[in-house]
């Protein structure tokens, strides 16, 4: 761990990993409009060959425990800096990991499908809506299959509002995917899609990637 620390500093020295003047205040600004943030160029964090903008620190808190979102807020100026140089730390680290073709090992890879897998699960049995679902009774059209899935979708809403059902927050990776789709495909996108389509939009590993053999 002492190596890690000792690389990390190195990278910040050899990048000139340095925030922007007013980051704290663009970082308070955006976890209270992630939505209108997602797309945002500001730069926050600017380094030797690059810099970390408001849409890349989006993306990363959608990776993040939510409980480092909901702590920003009331974060100093200080301790906002150093979340944002080590978040820059991180996007420097996985450039160079694409750069020497470092990729994920098997066991990694088989949690995040299983993480991946259970959360798909658990949201289809709450909304009460699977593909098995889907194809027996939504209807021969993909038009017919979003409205039936918009309806069990309110139908679950008007639930959690009236106290019936337990509020279950959307997983922030499928949330990313759903948001890169039409309205017209999503559906299709949760229940059809490819395993290696929905990869794309699992969060970025914690955990160090193994080089290949």
């Amino acid at each position: 761990m002492h190596s890690d620390s000792v690389y990390l500093d190195s990278l910040t020295i050899k990048r000139h990993i340095e925030t922007v003047s007013r980051a704290p205040q663009y970082v308070r600004a955006a976890v209270q409009d992630l939505e209108g943030s997602r797309s945002s160029n500001q730069v926050l964090v600017k380094y030797r060959g690059g810099s970390l903008r408001v849409r890349n620190l989006v993306r990363w808190l959608s990776a993040l425990d939510p409980q480092i979102m909901q702590a920003l807020p009331q974060a100093t100026d200080e301790q906002i800096n150093q979340f944002l140089k080590a978040i820059a730390q991180r996007e420097l680290l996985l450039e160079q990991a694409d750069s020497a073709r470092v990729t994920l090992n098997p066991d990694d890879i088989k949690q995040i499908r299983a993480e991946h897998d259970s959360a798909i699960t658990l949201l289809g049995s709450i909304v009460n809506l699977t593909p098995e679902v889907l194809r027996d009774s939504a209807g021969k059209t993909p038009q017919d299959r979003v409205n039936f899935a918009m309806g069990r979708v309110n139908d679950y809403l008007d639930r959690v509002l009236h106290g019936r059902a337990r509020f279950f927050p959307l997983p922030p990776f499928l949330g990313e995917l759903l948001r890169a789709r039409r309205a017209g495909t999503w559906m299709k996108q949760v229940c059809g899609a490819p395993w290696s389509a929905l990869r794309r939009s699992a969060p970025i590993p914690s955990r160090r990637p193994q080089r290949r053999a």
